[in-house]
C-alpha cells in the first residue's frame, strides 16, 4: 500500500511540555514581583489612612494644645537621650547637641570651656573670658540672634571678685540681665545655674570666691520670687567633682562638664 507522503509531511513535530520545576520557578518569580509591588502599595495606603485619621482627630483641637503635645513629645525624646547618656556616664557630641537643641548657654570662662572642649557646637554657647553680669549685654544681643527656646545664664566667679562677694549686688545685676533677656527673647525659658565653688587655695588667694554658697542662697531666693526663672544647682555637681579642678583651683577639666551638662538638661526636661 502506498503512503501519502504529502499527508505525512503535514504533521508538526510534537512540542515538549514545560517541566513542573520550570512552572514552579516561574510562579515563584511572579509572586515575588507581585509582592514587591502590591505590599508596599498596601503599606503606603495604610499609612496614608492612619495619617488622615490622625489629622481628623486634631481637626477641632486648639493649636496651642497640639503645640503643647508636640513639645511634650520632644521633651520625652530628649529625656530618653539624657537617661541613656547618664547610663553611659558621658555625652557624645551628637547627644549633647540634640539635648541642647534650641538652648543657648550664656556665661564666662567656665561656660566657654564647654565650647573649647568641643562638647557642644558654638551656636549653643555664647561666652567671654573674664565677663560678669555687669557687662553681659552684648552676649544677650548675640544670643538673641540665635532665637533660642531656652536661655541658661551661668555667671558668678568674676561677679564675686568685682563686687567683693556681695550677694545682693549679684542678684541686682542678674535682675537687669534677665530683663534684657525677656526684652530680646520673650519666647525663651530662663534658667540660672548656681555659682561654682573654687579650691581652698584659690579662695585664700581671692577671698571673695568663698562667697559662692551665700550667692547661691540669694539665687534660690531670687528664683522663688521670680517664678519665670528656674534655678539649677550645679554647685552640688561641682562639690562631687572637686578633684577635676584645674591647677588654678577655679576652672574645671573636661570630664566635669559631662555631669554638669546632665544637671542642666535634667532641669530643662524633667
Amino acid at each position: 500500500m502506498q503512503v501519502n507522503q504529502a499527508h505525512v509531511g503535514n504533521y508538526a513535530t510534537p512540542r515538549k511540555r514545560p517541566s513542573a520545576v520550570l512552572i514552579a520557578v516561574a510562579a515563584a518569580v511572579l509572586l515575588v514581583v507581585l509582592f514587591a509591588f502590591i505590599v508596599p502599595s498596601c503599606t503606603a495606603q495604610s499609612q496614608i489612612t492612619q495619617n488622615r485619621d490622625r489629622l481628623a482627630a486634631y481637626a477641632d483641637t486648639p493649636v496651642d494644645t497640639i503645640q503643647a503635645e508636640l513639645e511634650a513629645k520632644r521633651a520625652a525624646d530628649k529625656l530618653t537621650i539624657l537617661e541613656q547618656a547618664q547610663s553611659d556616664g558621658a555625652l557624645s557630641f551628637e547627644e549633647a547637641n540634640e539635648l541642647f537643641d534650641g538652648t543657648v548657654l550664656i556665661g564666662d570662662s567656665r561656660t566657654q570651656a564647654i565650647d573649647d572642649y568641643g562638647l557642644l557646637s558654638s551656636d549653643h554657647v555664647v561666652s567671654e573670658i573674664g565677663i560678669s553680669l555687669y557687662s553681659a549685654g552684648p552676649l544677650v544681643d548675640t544670643a538673641s540672634n540665635l532665637h533660642p527656646q531656652r536661655v541658661v545664664l551661668s555667671f558668678g566667679e568674676n561677679d564675686m571678685i568685682l563686687n567683693g562677694g556681695d550677694p545682693q549686688a549679684y542678684t541686682e545685676s542678674l535682675r537687669s540681665v534677665i530683663a534684657q533677656v525677656r526684652e530680646k527673647m520673650p519666647q525663651a525659658e530662663i534658667f540660672v545655674t548656681s555659682a561654682l565653688p573654687s579650691s581652698e587655695a584659690a579662695s585664700a588667694e581671692k577671698p571673695a570666691l568663698a562667697a559662692w554658697s551665700a550667692y547661691n542662697d540669694a539665687l534660690r531666693a531670687f528664683c522663688e520670687e521670680d517664678s519665670g526663672v528656674a534655678y539649677i544647682d550645679t554647685a552640688a555637681v561641682a562639690l562631687e567633682h572637686m578633684d577635676l579642678l584645674e591647677p588654678d583651683g577655679i576652672h574645671f577639666q573636661m570630664d566635669f562638664y559631662h555631669p554638669y551638662l546632665f544637671a542642666i538638661a535634667d532641669a530643662m526636661y524633667r
